[in-house]
């Protein structure tokens, strides 16, 4: 059982000492299958984690979209500005 950890462990943080192999088809099939669970764990973990973030913050809904609006219309001004300043330029500043 340690070995299978270690295994497990050293595969899933691409170290790969090589120390430990599967050796045959069946035990290929057993790693791939450790793996790709091993990902979808972390995945689902990480999404979890952002979720509860989300639920106990302290902003509220609104305000985090509120947030995003400002950010989206200072972009877009921006954008604006500088497609003004480049006309000008182009057209001699007349």
């Amino acid at each position: 059982m340690i070995s299978f950890l270690y295994f497990s462990v050293a595969t899933f943080t691409t170290v790969g000492y090589g120390d430990i192999a599967p050796i045959d088809n069946t035990s290929r099939l057993v790693v791939i299958m450790q793996i790709g669970f091993s990902f979808i764990t972390v995945y689902y973990a990480l999404a979890m984690l952002g979720l509860f973030r989300k639920i106990l913050g302290n902003e509220p809904e609104e305000e985090i979209e509120a947030e995003i609006e400002v950010d989206i219309e200072t972009e877009v001004k921006d954008e604006v500005k500088d497609k003004v300043k480049d006309e000008l330029k182009s057209s001699g500043g007349h």
